[in-house]
């Protein structure tokens, strides 16, 4: 059977699941996403698709500030990787703070969202992935998004428990704990009060 050459199509789109539905230009730049499933829905994402479009045109002819915009509505939709985003930035010369930091918040999702698809399911990288969550959490970069918030604390909890600290899975979990509350499932929280107790040197 013949590789399939578009296999990560879904995700280079900014995809996680199906269906994902986007709008996009003639060379294949995700333009917006179609969210909404109705005909309504379908019509306000191609108006929007159409203003991003001119907005990608005007940066493309040398619009600073286009260029800045398109660029975080596709970390937005993740259709553009952390490093290379990242170098775009850094061609863009009239940015201000203010825009710097707004862009370096919105990569901190960006960076946890492409760690967390790396390290997948194997323990040995989740613990990789969990120290430079930690290294990331000590530093004040903590993203916003729910799924790459998730993906943030159970993997530090995973890297506090290959280094038996307590404290900082303790932390880990107590910040989805309060986040998530009532919400939080069953199974997940006794697991990991269970684990938690024995970190702490409980039976």
């Amino acid at each position: 059977m013949k590789e399939d050459k578009h296999q990560n199509l879904l995700s280079e789109k900014g995809g996680s699941g199906f269906p994902h539905l986007v709008f996009m230009d003639s060379g294949g730049t995700v333009l917006t996403e179609a969210g909404d499933r109705s005909v309504a829905g379908f019509a306000q994402a191609a108006k929007q698709a159409q203003a991003n479009l001119e907005l990608k045109k005007k940066g493309d002819a040398g619009d600073e500030k286009a260029k800045y915009d398109f660029l975080l509505l596709e970390i937005g939709m993740r259709t553009v990787k952390a490093s290379e985003a990242r170098k775009r930035l850094g061609e863009i010369k009239s940015l201000t703070d203010d825009q710097k930091k707004r862009a370096e918040d919105l990569l901190v999702d960006l960076d946890v969202a492409e760690t967390a698809e790396t390290a997948g399911r194997d323990l040995k990288t989740r613990i990789e992935a969990g120290k430079k969550f930690a290294e990331m959490d000590k530093a004040g970069r903590v993203p916003k998004g729910d799924r790459e918030f998730q993906a943030f604390y159970i993997f530090m909890m995973d890297y506090a428990e290959s280094q038996k600290d307590a404290a900082m899975f303790e932390k880990a979990f107590g910040i989805l704990k309060d986040k998530y509350g009532d919400r939080m499932n069953k199974k997940f929280r006794d697991t990991n009060e269970e684990r938690l107790k024995k970190l702490k040197g409980g039976k």
